[in-house]
């Protein structure tokens, strides 16, 4: 019988038949299994030598399948391997959460197509070795913390990871975590009891190796008492060198992480115009919670927020939109501050381009000089050498008249040459040189105070004193008494221009920018220009200027010498020279401060 009905009135049987061949199907199954026993057996026997080898072998394989896993990773993440040089600050430079990355990685085109991972940029120094993190629910706290964990793990298991250029990481030997809710009904554990249980592990653990991690600090009981013991315990943590970052809601432990300076604030931030967080970490700034901005953005009752906004009273209500309006403000000057980077930027190289053609236009015009050296060099051969040849010939023709006259004119037709070349060149010169523009004359008549221009030139120049016909002007140090019908009238009076000096007191620094690089002493007397050039030097001493310039005119040389003289005698004076010709040559000395 091989089976029954579920009735149990009909029974099935193996034919009589079919029996003999089920026997022998029977045995031959039996008969491969001692078959393939045997052959395993055997090969058994044959690698038993071989234990060692494939022990070794195996364990070598898995650590290059490690290794492979941990390169395909890095190159997946685009990771790089951080300085690992120093142990006194975490640096991270737009730092990626691996976990987010990979999984967004994993998940269709489609659906990533508005999601990003936001990097994370973060900062902790030696002395400041407590970072607390606020800011809105849901807002990346916990996010930015794990980022910091897994890059932590990861370097400490020799994976690169996905941050910039620039990140720096200390090598810890340990690694706490108190991140979610461990409570247990099992274990006779609540929320509060969990975070106590690892809290008194961290501080028996902790050195100055360590790095502790800590989401929501100070929650599961009362705030008052949870922000008090949350504080001693970073004060415990600091003491025994721990690196410390812990998220938080808490008001007190803002507070305390300004004032305390072995910490510092952190915020995520939060859009106030989309009512939606940007995920974006600002060091040194306490965030705000934004609750009742989130849940109006969640289409709470406005009736019910104003409610909450009384029950929470106005010094509380206060705070909080001083944080968000501080938070603001700070955005406001990141972005001017990126808009005069830019700038800057932009001048820097156009500076650079300027500095470029500067030195172009320097070499270009060394290059004439020495043309010029060289082609007068040519000339002056070519002179000597008709001269002596002149000489020559009237020495072996003994003075002969006709001689002496082929010499002579040979000789003024070569000074002729050369005249014109040389007209020639200035009439070139003179075509390149750009037209300077004539004033526009003005009506009525000439007064004194009045500007006006002598003839046909472009300089203007001062009305000083009517004397019938003529008239006395003044143009920088000259004084002409000229024809008023030679003058031509350009402009009226001058506006008087009063420069008011604010004398700083003697405990902050003077600064360069109200005192000018150059001083313009022409047409004064000698004790005059003396007194002047002792003022200018005295108000540039205070502002750091390492260089000026003294206007004084060529003139006789004489109020020249005496500021030279002067010069020599000041101990501040490291050296003072004449400026190039392009820059006023004798008539400017250039000043050197020591």
């Amino acid at each position: 019988v091989q089976d029954a009905s579920a009735t149990g009135q009909t029974v099935f049987i193996e034919p009589e038949a079919c029996l003999e061949l089920n026997n022998d199907v029977r045995e031959l199954q039996a008969e491969e299994r001692r078959e393939v026993r045997r052959v395993l057996a055997s090969l058994g026997d044959q690698v038993r030598g071989l234990l060692e080898d494939l022990t070794t072998t195996t364990s070598l394989l898995a650590q290059f399948d490690v290794v492979q896993a941990k390169a395909r990773v890095a190159v997946e993440l685009g990771g790089v391997v951080p300085d690992l040089d120093g142990t006194d600050r975490v640096v991270i430079r737009a730092g990626r959460n691996p976990a987010l990355a990979l999984h967004l990685g994993m998940m269709d085109s489609d659906d990533t197509s508005t999601r990003t991972v936001v990097p994370l940029d973060f900062e902790m120094t030696s002395d400041r070795k407590t970072v607390l993190i606020t800011g809105p629910n849901a807002g990346g706290k916990t996010v930015a913390l794990g980022t910091i964990g897994l890059f932590t793990l990861m370097i400490g298991h020799g994976i690169p990871i996905p941050a910039d250029e620039g990140t720096e990481l200390p090598i810890f030997r340990k690694l706490y975590i108190d991140i979610g809710d461990e409570q247990s009904i099992e274990d006779d554990l609540s929320t509060f009891s969990s975070h106590i249980r690892n809290l008194r592990e961290m501080l028996n653990g902790a050195d100055d190796e360590t790095l502790v991690l800590i989401d929501e600090a100070g929650t599961g009981t009362d705030p008052e008492e949870g922000a008090a013991l949350a504080q001693a315990a970073f004060e415990a943590l600091s003491d025994a060198g721990a690196w410390t970052v812990a998220t938080t809601h808490h008001g007190r432990l803002k507070a305390f992480a300004h004032n305390a300076d072995f910490a510092r604030n952190a915020a995520m931030e939060f859009n106030l115009d989309s009512l939606e967080p940007t995920y974006r970490l600002q060091m040194d700034l306490p965030g705000s919670s934004y609750a009742f901005e989130i849940g109006r953005r969640l289409e709470l009752p406005d009736s019910m927020l104003n409610r909450a906004r009384e029950l929470l009273g106005a010094p509380a209500t206060s705070l909080e939109d001083l944080i968000a309006d501080y938070q603001i403000r700070v955005r406001e000057v990141e972005q001017q501050e990126e808009d005069i980077r830019r700038r800057l930027n932009a001048a820097l190289a156009m500076q650079a381009d300027y500095e470029a053609k500067r030195r172009e236009l320097e070499k270009g015009r060394s290059q004439r000089r020495v043309e010029m050296l060289e082609e007068g060099q040519g000339v002056l051969r070519k002179a000597n050498a008709m001269v002596e040849r002149t000489i020559r010939q009237i020495k072996e023709s003994q003075a002969d008249r006709e001689a002496t006259r082929i010499a002579r004119a040979e000789l003024d037709t070569f000074r002729q040459e050369i005249e014109e070349t040389l007209a020639s060149e200035r009439a070139k010169a003179e075509e390149a040189r750009p037209v300077p523009e004539q004033p526009a004359a003005a009506s009525g008549m000439i007064e004194p105070g009045d500007q006006v221009i002598l003839d046909d030139g472009n300089v203007s120049a001062e009305v000083i004193e009517l004397d019938g016909d003529e008239v006395v002007i003044s143009s920088g140090a000259l004084r002409m008494r000229v024809d008023a019908a030679r003058l031509r009238k350009v402009g009226g009076k001058r506006e008087q221009q009063v420069r008011v000096r604010q004398r700083a007191d003697s405990g902050s620094a003077a600064s360069a920018l109200g005192v000018s690089q150059r001083l313009d002493v022409r047409g004064q007397r000698v004790d005059e220009g003396l007194r002047a050039v002792g003022r200018f030097i005295d108000e540039a001493l205070p502002s750091s200027l390492k260089r000026l310039e003294i206007l004084h005119g060529k003139g006789t040389g004489a109020l020249r010498k005496a500021i030279h003289d002067y010069l020599e005698e000041r101990p501040d004076v490291s050296s003072f020279e004449e400026a190039d010709w392009e820059q006023g040559g004798a008539g400017v000395t250039i000043v050197r401060l020591g």
